[in-house]
């Protein structure tokens, strides 16, 4: 099984056990964790590197520039992330990051417009939602 695939039985279970509708991911984590359902060493890893990997995303510069940026890759049939500083990044690797997160950026607008549509065609009662996803003056 996945890590994806434990961790969305580790909700379902949660969400059963609870009947919670709402909730922080923390109040699932502390649930998971005292029912040992989460203790792999490697597990650990993982969030420690994603700990990680959350405070180079957010280092900027005094002007606000996000000073590390990230590229994906494959190696030897394994998928990496591979992290660098703007000031002394390849442009190769500064150039495939710009255009990885226009990729991200561009996939996140279709998840949300697919999520618009199918909430307003079977569960919103009222005027549909509808949200413009022209963006050309917010990032002037």
């Amino acid at each position: 099984m996945s890590q994806t695939q434990r961790i969305r039985e580790i909700i379902e279970r949660y969400q059963e056990a609870t009947g919670a509708a709402t909730y922080q991911a923390r109040e699932v984590a502390v649930w998971a964790i005292q029912r040992e359902l989460w203790h792999e060493r490697q597990d650990i890893v993982d969030r420690c590197a994603e700990a990680i990997s959350d405070v180079l995303r957010e280092q900027v510069l005094p002007n606000g520039v996000r000073l590390k940026h990230a590229v994906r890759t494959n190696r030897r049939g394994a998928q990496l992330t591979l992290w660098a500083d703007m000031r002394t990044a390849p442009r190769e690797h500064m150039e495939m990051a710009f255009r990885q997160r226009r990729q991200q950026i561009a996939a996140d607008c279709h998840r949300l417009a697919t999520d618009i549509e199918y909430y307003n065609e079977h569960y919103n009662p009222g005027a549909p939602i509808q949200l413009s996803f022209e963006f050309e003056l917010a990032v002037i």
